[in-house]
């Protein structure tokens, strides 16, 4: 469907998909409540999940989510299918993630997150121990293992994870502007 729409109007298949999932979205009023399983919707789902997995700094977190996906088998006839009946036949989808498959998944991430705290070291020609005070604020900040990582990096005891992000954002304008 996303290809032969794309072909018709000219647009790519990533404006069609968009499209589609607009159509779908108005047509399906359970899609207010549960998203479809479409990229856009992952990277939201996954977001929660991620943010779910936050909580639990020591690590064997279990974070869920749900879209909405079509049964297997869906369209394998050549049926007529309407809005209305794939509506009809939307079936929600349990999305389940550990901390060590997260882990698992970034951890090529973890190891790239380091290089620009060595590059500011660098740059300022800063000593790890000529450092006061290391703030975490926001963000990957809030994942544990990426904590654990700076911590062991700078070779200090403690994080300050207490100061509010939006806090932090008014001080360092305020600062530049001094």
């Amino acid at each position: 469907l996303g290809r032969t729409l794309a072909m018709e109007t000219g647009m790519t298949a990533s404006d069609a998909a968009e499209d589609l999932e607009e159509v779908l979205a108005e047509a399906c009023p359970i899609l207010e409540e549960t998203p479809a399983c479409t990229p856009s919707s992952f990277h939201t789902v996954g977001e929660k999940m991620k943010i779910e997995l936050s909580g639990h700094p020591e690590g064997g977190g279990v974070a869920k989510g749900t879209c909405l996906g079509l049964p297997e088998g869906y369209g394998d006839d050549d049926a007529h299918k309407t809005v209305e009946g794939l509506c009809d036949a939307l079936v929600p989808v349990s999305l389940t993630l550990t901390s060590d498959e997260y882990d698992a998944a970034v951890s090529d991430l973890y190891a790239r997150s380091m290089i620009p705290i060595r590059r500011l070291l660098s740059d300022l020609n800063l000593e790890k121990d000529e450092i006061d005070e290391v703030v975490m604020v926001g963000g990957t900040t809030r994942m544990p293992r990426i904590r654990e990582m700076v911590r062991a990096e700078l070779e200090v005891e403690e994080l300050n994870t207490s100061i509010d992000p939006d806090l932090t954002v008014a001080y360092g304008a305020a600062s530049v502007i001094d």
